[in-house]
C-alpha cells in the first residue's frame, strides 16, 4: 500500500541508533537539522527538542538494543516518536522527581508541553508517541509553573 502524501509534502524522518546515552544527542541532531525546513517556529523547534531529548534518554536508559526516533511534520503539529527495545512502559502519573534528584522528571516534562503522549508496550519493546501543537496558546500544568497543551492519552 503506498503512503498517503504528507500534509506539508514531507516524509517522516526516522533515525534508528544504539540505545544508549552517548546517542541521545545524535537524535536531538536528527530533528533539528529537519525542523527548519520544515518552517517550525524557533520556539516550537525547542520544546520539540526538549521532548525528543527526553525520550530519547528514557529509551537510552531502559531500552536494550536500539531506539529509533521518528519525527513528522504536519500543518498543525508535530509527532515525536521513540520506540526501543525494552519491555518496561513508563508508568504514568508519578509525581515529578524530588529538585535534588537527578532522574525522574522527564515524562513529566514531555506530558506539559504535550497535547497527547501515547506510551505502547508490546512484545518488540516499548513506544511513546507524542502529539506536539504548533504555536498555540496553553495554561498551567497542574502543580507546575509549565505550559501543557492539551489532555494527555
Amino acid at each position: 500500500m503506498a503512503t498517503p502524501p504528507h500534509p506539508r509534502g514531507l516524509r517522516p524522518a526516522s533515525l534508528s541508533l544504539p540505545a544508549q546515552e552517548r546517542y541521545v544527542p545524535v537524535a536531538r541532531r536528527h530533528v533539528a537539522d529537519r525542523l527548519p525546513a520544515w518552517s517550525i517556529s524557533p520556539a516550537d523547534q525547542d520544546s520539540a527538542l526538549l521532548i525528543t531529548g527526553e525520550l530519547a534518554a528514557n529509551a537510552a536508559q531502559h531500552g536494550r538494543e536500539t531506539m529509533t526516533i521518528t519525527v513528522t511534520a504536519s500543518s498543525q503539529s508535530l509527532t515525536i516518536e521513540v520506540a526501543d527495545t525494552g519491555r518496561t512502559a513508563p508508568v504514568r502519573g508519578q509525581q515529578p522527581a524530588e529538585a535534588e534528584g537527578e532522574n525522574g522528571r522527564g515524562l513529566h516534562i514531555v506530558e506539559c508541553l504535550a497535547h497527547s503522549v501515547q506510551y505502547i508496550a508490546g512484545t518488540a519493546g516499548t513506544r511513546v508517541r507524542v502529539d506536539y501543537r504548533l504555536a498555540t496558546a496553553a495554561t498551567a500544568c497542574p502543580g507546575t509553573d509549565s505550559s501543557p497543551q492539551g489532555d494527555h492519552n
